[in-house]
């Protein structure tokens, strides 16, 4: 087991620990914000004939070689026509959007460069034709056999449209991880319970259970335990039943400490504890069997950005998705922050546009305990260990959280 790391260190162990995605099928109606299972290619062309990119009129190209030509008018063709007849040579026929090109025309002139002679039922162009104008060729957009999605994307309203346009209604996704949360003390009541002396909500166990719920996860259940080795015990057999095991609460060296000394009991393979951060020092992660464990500290903030920070890219590693890593902003330090040397710092901030620079400030008061300014941030502050000092006006990263639930 390794010990007071680094914290990239510490993320790549976690990231080459991580059991592989688990493919499901969802509807197309359900799809939304899933991540895909499998490439996606398509099985015929989108646009399936060559169609019209305007109302117009559909003509033989080489009928139309200058301005000024004068055409018989042959017929229309509307939108979701089925039934067209060849285009005879020196002829023209009226066409509207999405309307498919009948046999032999090759280009479409729009109405407005075009002059119709109701009595004569004739059209005069105004301006001469190339092969091509305004047709949308068939397979334009998606060709046969072509891969349109790839794996491990998340699937925003257009990759619906692509899926629909294919007619992929039962679509191939990564299971969502079944995660399990349990929170450990004797404090903690229930958010519906009144306060009394020596009491706390218990705040933790909501907050991941949305934190999970953003990250593509589900939640398999969730547990709590009281500062005693019989009950840390009871609900951690309870809960390794999923495919992750989060825990709050209960990690650090106090005398009720009890949860990495119970999950050694179990079998948990250590793989690091402690981390050189701030907050979230006292972070465990290790295996039982191939179930990820992560053991969060119990203060709320640090148990929220230790989520962030390990648990969030761990669950999309088990998704399988393209990005793990979050995008980190170049951004400026709007005030002094206090930093201490040799510990990564993760501040959570509020981040504005000011003069073409991204200008970022913490969010309120800082402090594990203190959830109102996290509930104020947008992201956060990456203050890195070799920083002994973090004064205003320096360049700085920052992430932002990605909170909206698909």
């Amino acid at each position: 087991m390794k010990t007071f790391i680094s914290f990239p260190e510490a993320r790549d162990i976690v990231l080459d620990h991580l059991p592989d995605p688990h493919e499901d099928v969802t509807g197309l109606d359900r799809a939304l914000g899933k991540t895909l299972g499998r490439p996606v290619a398509a099985a015929e062309n989108i646009p399936p004939f060559d169609n019209s990119a305007m109302d117009g009129f559909a003509v033989r190209a080489q009928d139309v070689p200058a301005p000024g030509v004068c055409l018989p008018l042959a017929g229309e063709i509307s939108a979701g026509c089925s039934d067209t007849h060849p285009l005879a040579p020196g002829t023209c026929v009226r066409i509207m959007t999405g309307a498919p090109l009948p046999e032999g025309a090759n280009a479409v002139i729009p109405i407005e460069v075009a002059e119709v002679h109701a009595e004569e039922n004739s059209v005069t162009f105004l301006k001469a034709a190339s092969p091509g104008d305004h047709v949308r060729s068939a397979g334009q957009d998606m060709p046969r056999g072509r891969t349109v999605l790839e794996a491990g994307n998340v699937l925003s309203p257009a990759d619906i449209a692509v899926l629909a346009s294919l007619g992929q209604v039962q679509v191939p996704i990564a299971r969502p991880p079944e995660v399990s949360i349990v929170t450990t003390g004797n404090e903690l009541i229930e958010p519906s319970e009144a306060l009394r002396p020596g009491k706390i909500r218990n705040a933790n166990g909501p907050a991941l259970a949305a934190q999970i719920a953003t990250a593509g996860g589900q939640v398999y259940g969730q547990f709590h335990a009281r500062d005693t080795r019989e009950a840390v015990r009871n609900a951690l057999e309870a809960a390794c039943k999923g495919d992750m095991l989060v825990i709050s609460g209960g990690v650090s060296v106090g005398d009720y400490d009890f949860v990495k000394e119970v999950l050694e009991d179990m079998g948990l393979s250590m793989l690091f504890w402690r981390v050189r951060q701030r907050p979230g020092k006292p972070l465990v992660f290790g295996l039982l069997g191939d179930i990820p464990v992560f053991g969060l500290p119990g203060n709320p903030v640090s148990s929220a950005v230790c989520f962030e920070a390990y648990v969030r890219p761990a669950l999309a590693g088990m998704l399988g998705r393209q990005d793990t890593l979050p995008r980190l902003e170049s951004a400026v330090l709007g005030k002094d922050i206090p930093k201490k040397r040799g510990l990564h710092h993760f501040v959570p901030g509020r981040a504005r546009w000011t003069e073409r620079r991204l200008i970022v400030a913490p969010a309120g008061p800082q402090g594990s305990h203190i959830v109102s300014s996290l509930a104020l941030a947008d992201g956060l502050i990456h203050l890195p260990e070799s920083l002994d000092e973090a004064p205003a006006g320096m360049p700085v990263s920052f992430e932002r959280l990605h909170w909206e639930h698909p």
